[in-house]
């Protein structure tokens, strides 16, 4: 039901009189638990769990309002908030509400009460024409659980709020750079929500992925405007199970993506987590790959930048598969056959040639690569074999190509590549050539022929430059899915480059996944961290692997993995730990810790392999282990705090199976051998009011830290002494100069301690930095007790007096430092430490360490074997 309490309606459209002293109307709407109210300026009131009677809308200054919605026109970078909001309609169930803005501007909203959800449309919006973009919200709540940025939820203890995207052009606000979605952020009052929707019909360029908006223009889109965005916005109890269930119920009620694989939605479906391989299967080994997958219980096969000839029409490389599509779907069905399937690797919106030209690019380019609005012409003719052109110079031109890695220009039909250009009397004189780059043919061009300043990427790759090209590379990925009968489609580096924003990325994805349903596919869609957010209904999992192999098979990306399965947590995406590269010399042991941390996770993983590794002297060892733990995973074997212990980094553990039972054992603590620790003294650590009491020699060793010291070289700091209750003590420490072949900045970490002795425990710990920078640590340690911050992730870990992980806390992501900060090196710096007592009599002792890290390089790692 959808209940409306109206109680004044104020002639007001000033918002600096609005509130002091007006009586504003007011609108109550309820939709499940959420009771949604909005006064007569459009602003959010009240979004109240009405079960706990708890209205979650910050109230403070005005710059902290909540809006229904803002509006930006063209011509300004000012956002206008609405100052009169009133109905124009209504029936029992919705309303349209008229919000009225001092620019001029008006907009009519439908909210309409739902199951469980309030569906929120515009309507019309005055005049449309000169509206760029709508601002949903900014909803800010006093929620300071975790958000979910990816797909729009704010969370306290016990209720969540979300607002999510129902159709294609609307999303997260727009970032100039590669970004995973900002539907919801942290800020000083708790967390807020907020989603965008934009104009299409100029030839305005949004910028995003990696491009900016400067010399470069998108085509118009004629019908696309901001009227049609829709939002749901809803309130459940905070859960994994509850969350997806309301927005299960919100997708299939508003015909939204619903994937399944299996017959499963693809959120909840054990395929998504099954190990996947990674392996350079061909047309002529693939019953050896096979094998090997199966000995690796692996849920599906991918070939590394998939088995293409080049990227745009995506036609198969003959050398891999010379039979064909016809040869890649019998390939494809032979792996059906033994339970898994194979995937489709692409780099998505990416164009080049591999082995063969690209029709796209030569003998002729298509016009609608993508190109900077910038062009100049020929400063005189130039032959086939010249070596030197000349272009008119402007210093847009020059501006350009001094911040582009890859210089390529087109005329007529040759692209032309240089490796440096030089400035003469109004010329550019470009040098280093590369005729008929990228497969072309180099060609005669006439004195003032127009050259086109083409935008390469870091994979020496043009990019479609418009929608409709954009959304052809979509058709000819999905369609060898169709054609080859595949299981999975891996869309790497996904972006878009037209100009239009998360519209296209959405837009691409619907492609895809239109073509899938009207064929009867069920495909599973793969991406890397880096998404909008209403792709959050398509995508199935993330994957990732970036060749990070300094640090070998356990460290590679370690903090960067971790992050990732707190991101995917919160966002309800199932876990994946990523890629790992699986040698010769890897070792059982490097398995049994990966098993370990991806059962902690209840995180699937991925290997990379070569067919030699059936040659691994371990190899049968090593199947039998990955099945034994993804038997014990797919049966739940494994408790919250067996899974807490196994997402230790710094262990390693075994698995047995007796009687049917499985049964965990700690093998071991282990630590990077090639760790170096230097001297406590190195830090300098002084007190600056404690007095010499506040400091001891270091009573720990690295083991404290519970981090496995995968770096060049560590720091633990003296004892840093501050009794709780008392006047907080205040340290002066110097991070070390950099050493040959590390990084010239360390991070900041902790080990904080209460002794064994100690009268009681302690709560409220804060540390502050500079004098000014503080960050909490949201723990309660009683005597015996310690908390470390293991790794660059927005969580801790408490352990008790046997070095046992007890609980793990999730670090208060509103705090300027819930990423552990960074100091450059030689530098200082000053240290407080404050807690409150838990018995108010008593002043228990607290010791503090910091411990500081340089990072592992190629040279510096050459240097340590």
């Amino acid at each position: 039901m959808c209940y409306f309490h109206v109680e004044k309606q104020s002639d007001n459209c000033n918002p600096s009189l609005v509130g002091r002293g007006a009586t504003l109307a007011s609108t109550s709407l309820q939709a499940g638990r959420l009771r949604l109210e909005l006064d007569d300026t459009g602003k959010i009131v009240a979004l109240e769990d009405i079960v706990a009677n708890k209205n979650y809308i910050v109230h403070a200054k005005e710059q902290w309002s909540s809006y229904l919605l803002r509006c930006r026109k063209y011509g300004t970078n000012e956002v206008a908030r609405p100052c009169r909001s009133e109905i124009i309609e209504r029936d029992e169930s919705s309303a349209v509400f008229r919000l009225s803005f001092e620019n001029m501007t008006s907009i009519d909203v439908r909210i309409a009460a739902k199951n469980g959800y309030f569906r929120m449309e515009i309507v019309a919006a005055v005049p449309l024409k000169e509206i760029s973009d709508v601002f949903w919200g900014p909803i800010r709540t006093t929620m300071r659980g975790p958000i979910a940025k990816w797909v729009g939820l704010n969370r306290s203890e016990d209720f969540t709020i979300g607002l999510i995207p129902l159709e294609l052009n609307t999303d997260a606000p727009a970032c100039p750079a590669w970004c995973s979605g900002n539907a919801a952020q942290f800020e000083a009052h708790g967390a807020l929500l907020q989603l965008a929707t934009y104009d299409h019909t100029r030839d305005r360029f949004i910028p995003g992925d990696g491009f900016d908006a400067e010399y470069r223009k998108a085509k118009p889109l004629p019908n696309v405007t901001v009227v049609g965005s829709a939002v749901a916005l809803f309130g459940c109890p905070r859960g994994k199970n509850s969350e997806l269930e309301m927005i299960e119920q919100i997708e299939l009620a508003e015909g939204l993506p619903h994937p399944t694989f299996k017959g499963e939605w693809v959120k909840r479906s054990w395929e998504v987590r099954r190990p996947a391989i990674w392996i350079p299967h061909s047309q002529s080994n693939m019953a050896e790959c096979i094998r090997i997958a199966a000995a690796l219980h692996a849920g599906s096969l991918c070939r590394f930048h998939g088995f293409y000839q080049n990227w745009g029409h995506f036609d198969l490389d003959k050398d891999v598969y010379p039979g064909g599509i016809e040869a890649l779907k019998a390939d494809s069905q032979k792996v059906q056959a033994h339970g898994m399937f194979l995937e489709n690797y692409t780099l998505t919106f990416f164009l080049k040639p591999v082995k063969s030209p690209e029709p796209w690019i030569a003998p002729i380019p298509d016009p609608r690569l993508m190109h900077f609005a910038v062009e100049t012409r020929l400063a005189a003719s130039v032959e086939e074999n010249t070596s030197e052109i000349p272009v008119i110079y402007s210093k847009e031109v020059e501006a350009i190509w001094k911040r582009s890695h890859w210089k390529v220009i087109q005329i007529d039909n040759e692209m032309i590549e240089f490796g440096s250009y030089e400035r003469r009397d109004g010329v550019l004189l470009l040098k280093k050539l590369i005729r008929g780059a990228f497969m072309g043919k180099p060609a005669s061009h006439a004195e003032n022929a127009k050259v086109k300043l083409m935008q390469v990427g870091g994979y020496h790759n043009f990019f479609p430059g418009t929608l409709d090209m954009y959304l052809e590379m979509a058709r000819n990925q999905a369609m060898i899915d169709v054609r080859a009968d595949l299981g999975k489609l891996l869309l790497d580096g996904f972006g878009a480059s037209t100009g239009h924003g998360n519209y296209a990325k959405n837009l691409f994805l619907k492609t895809c996944y239109d073509l899938f349903v009207d064929n009867g596919k069920e495909v599973i869609f793969t991406t890397s961290p880096t998404q909008s957010v209403f792709a959050w209904h398509y995508i199935g999992y993330f994957s990732w692997g970036e060749f990070d192999h300094i640090r070998g098979f356990r460290g590679t990306m370690l903090d960067y993995r971790l992050r990732n399965q707190i991101e995917m947590q919160d966002n309800l995406i199932p876990n994946k730990l990523g890629q790992y590269y699986l040698r010769k010399d890897t070792s059982v042991e490097d398995i049994e810790w990966l098993l370990g941390l991806s059962a902690g996770w209840d995180a699937g993983f991925e290997l990379c392999v070569e067919p030699s590794i059936r040659n691994h002297a371990a190899f049968t060892q090593i199947c039998e282990l990955i099945g034994l733990w993804e038997e014990a995973k797919a049966k739940a074997a494994f408790t919250d705090k067996q899974k807490m212990q196994l997402r230790q980094t710094d262990t390693v553990h075994t698995l047995l199976k007796r009687n049917g039972r499985f049964e965990l054992k700690l093998k071991k603590h282990w630590r990077y051998r090639g760790l170096r620790i230097r001297p406590a003294a190195e830090l300098h650590l002084l007190p600056v009011n404690g007095g010499p009491a506040s400091i001891a020699p270091c009573g720990i060793d690295w083991s404290w830290t519970h981090n496995p010291g995968i770096f060049r070289e560590v720091w633990l700091s003296d004892d840093m002494i501050y009794h709780a209750g008392t006047k907080a003590p205040v340290w002066r420490i110097t991070v070390p100069p950099p050493t040959p072949g590390g990084r010239d900045v360390s991070s900041l970490f902790y080990i904080i301690r209460v002794p064994e002795d100690a009268p009681c425990g302690v709560r409220d710990i804060q540390i502050t930095l500079h004098g000014n920078l503080m960050t909490r640590v949201p723990v309660v340690l009683y005597p015996g007790q310690y908390v470390s911050r293991v790794h660059d992730v927005p969580m801790v870990c408490v352990y008790d007096a046997n070095h046992r992980v007890i609980r793990e806390a999730r670090i208060p992501q509103f705090n300027p430092y819930w990423y552990v900060p960074e100091f450059k090196k030689g530098t200082t710096t000053t240290v407080s430490l404050t807690c409150v007592p838990l018995d108010a009599e008593a002043k228990p002792e607290v010791r503090m360490n910091l411990r500081f890290h340089s990072e592992l390089t190629e040279a510096n790692v050459k240097q340590t074997k």
